[in-house]
């Protein structure tokens, strides 16, 4: 996933009211800190993708994530995202995003929920 984060000095991810990551390096660190799941899963609802201008878009999606451990606990969230995205010669990137969970914790899903 990390190809898909700007690798740009403006780059930062909000994640519940505050600056978490800001940089794609911060994000990888965070993404190799999931390796320690058995299992990570994620599931977007519908997103919505709006054009903002030649090679500008920003994204927003309701996600329901899962992440389990070898002994079969683990956390599941359910919250929202938003991404402003910029085409560049290497493709579409994350410019900068924001990610807020639900405050009550829940058990993981042990099968993806499925789109109504």
């Amino acid at each position: 996933m990390i190809r898909f984060y700007a690798a740009d000095s403006t780059f930062a991810w909000i994640e519940d009211g505050q600056v978490r990551y800001r940089s794609r390096n911060d994000i990888r660190t965070a993404l190799q800190g999931m390796l320690a799941f058995k299992d990570v899963r994620i599931t977007l609802d519908e997103p919505l993708i709006v054009a903002l201008g030649p090679g500008a878009a920003a994204l927003s999606a309701t996600f329901d994530q899962a992440l389990v451990d070898s002994a079969g606990g683990g956390v599941g969230l359910v919250g929202a995202m938003t991404i402003a995205a910029q085409h560049t010669p290497a493709g579409w990137k994350w410019a900068t995003g924001h990610t807020s969970v639900r405050r009550e914790p829940r058990p993981p899903q042990r099968e993806p929920r499925r789109p109504t």
